[in-house]
């Protein structure tokens, strides 16, 4: 082409029908060998092609191109959240599909699969992917009192999870919760790298009453 626009990092190919030539650029924003152009600074570059004392000329625009996003790949969950940064301002985030949303780096994931974050300035871009994994369902019931020495029961609609507490107020197995010691817990359905949350609040048993007197 007689001209062309380039992002700093990237190549643009040149070709001429008359061999024999040599290519060479006029400055530093790129550099040229064998007709493949690389961009290496912003600015407006000359592409030489010359054979004896002739010369043939083309036009390049090296666009500076964003920094790497960080980071370069991340696995989140349905309805999680993850966030990407990029060092260089002043750019527009988007997404290639619907698996998951963008929004000022801020990534949310919508439906499992493969998605490809881009950061763009003008026509030149960096990418970062992420993977989008399913999250368990809600746990039912999503809060619940039991007292100390007590069984409730939650359950989850996704199988092949485990379960977990994250104190010593309660434990849980296969969702079957007993009270240990008064206070507040937290009940865990894991799948994979995905969990959901339900909160248990363990009660103390009232000791027996005894009359005050006689009946």
């Amino acid at each position: 082409p007689a001209t062309a626009t380039v992002c700093t990092g990237n190549i643009a190919i040149f070709s001429d029908s008359t061999g024999g030539g040599t290519w060479s650029v006029s400055n530093s924003h790129g550099s040229i060998g064998g007709g493949t152009f690389t961009g290496i600074s912003a600015g407006q570059d000359t592409v030489l092609y010359t054979i004896g004392s002739c010369v043939s000329k083309a036009y390049v625009t090296v666009n500076t191109s964003p920094a790497a996003i960080s980071p370069a790949s991340a696995t989140i969950c349905t309805g999680s959240n993850t966030t990407l940064t990029d060092a260089t301002g002043g750019g527009t985030w988007s997404a290639q599909n619907g698996n998951a949303t963008v929004s000022g780096g801020l990534v949310t994931g919508i439906t499992a699969g493969v998605d490809v974050i881009s950061y763009s300035i003008g026509s030149c871009y960096s990418t970062s992917v992420i993977t989008v994994v399913n999250a368990p369902a809600p746990l039912s019931p999503s809060s619940a009192s039991v007292c100390v020495g007590s069984l409730m029961t939650f359950t989850d609609a996704t199988p092949g999870g485990v379960w977990n507490a994250t104190n010593p107020h309660a434990n849980v197995t296969a969702g079957v919760v007993t009270g240990l010691t008064a206070g507040v817990d937290t009940i865990i359905y894991s799948v994979g790298s995905c969990f959901v949350t339900a909160v248990v609040t363990v009660n103390s048993v009232p000791t027996a009453i005894t009359p005050a007197g006689p009946v």
